[in-house]
């Protein structure tokens, strides 16, 4: 086998790499138009039309990024075979077989083996689900519908499930335990803070920097571990839009004399 060819092999590997960030960032936009779609247009049902269109995109570009990943580990055991002389059947027809053999057994999961444990599909439909729900969100598994062979599968990853925790405590700062004002999140734990007040509470600590005001949470931080958080800052503002319209919903139902459900 010819070695030229594992330079080519490395070049098709850069482009695949290239394709998988087209993908992530296509992915990460989806959260938050599914967020504003939820609250805007699709009349509080998650299973409307607009709803249901984006989750099978996330889903697509779920599929597409694990293709990816095949793709590129493939090559790059060709790429080695090829350098050590070990590859010595057609390696168009190798690459071929290997990946109809990865899409032969994609094609046999469900969809909870596929989707609920990805942090791509959690993200999105935690999203949509904070929109219009103040408690945590279910586990994903209660959320994709059941297939044949789930049984065995949830049976083996319950200790694996993904589960959000409650809206409340995630847009609330840990100092001033109101909801966040101009966000900033940490880049050493994953926690945010009001901006104004994380940043006086770490220069009242000095050069060595403070730790971090959440529960539990031993991580040291500086001016500079803090980014800035616009995707969160608009999540707040729709979470303090939710609460003000459950808050007017309440009040017409007492001056109604209407039973108030909590």
């Amino acid at each position: 086998m010819d070695t030229a060819l594992a330079p080519r092999l490395r070049e098709l590997k850069t482009e695949y790499d290239s394709l998988q960030n087209y993908f992530k960032i296509a992915t990460s936009w989806l959260p938050e138009v599914g967020a504003e779609l939820e609250e805007f247009a699709s009349e509080g049902n998650p299973n409307s039309s607009y709803i249901s269109r984006l989750d099978q995109g996330t889903r697509d570009l779920i599929d597409l990024l694990r293709e990816a990943d095949f793709r590129k580990d493939t090559l790059d055991v060709l790429q080695r075979n090829i350098l050590e002389g070990n590859q010595e059947e057609d390696l168009a027809e190798s690459y071929r077989a290997s990946l109809d053999t990865y899409r032969a057994g994609y094609a046999q999961k469900t969809a909870r083996q596929k989707y609920a444990q990805h942090a791509a599909y959690f993200d999105f439909r935690s999203r949509i689900w904070e929109v219009h729900s103040e408690g945590a969100m279910p586990p994903l598994t209660d959320m994709i519908a059941a297939e044949q062979g789930d049984e065995n599968h949830d049976n083996h990853d319950d200790d694996e499930e993904i589960v959000v925790g409650g809206t409340m405590r995630q847009f609330r700062c840990p100092l001033t335990t109101t909801l966040l004002e101009d966000p900033v999140e940490s880049t050493v734990c994953p926690h945010a803070y009001s901006r104004a007040a994380i940043t006086e509470y770490i220069q009242q600590a000095g050069r060595r920097g403070a730790e971090c005001p959440a529960a539990a949470c031993h991580a040291v931080l500086t001016l500079r571990n803090l980014s800035d958080a616009p995707g969160l800052a608009r999540r707040v503002e729709r979470y303090a839009r939710q609460v003000a319209r459950r808050e007017e919903l309440r009040r017409g139902a007492q001056w109604a004399g209407a039973p108030v459900l909590d």
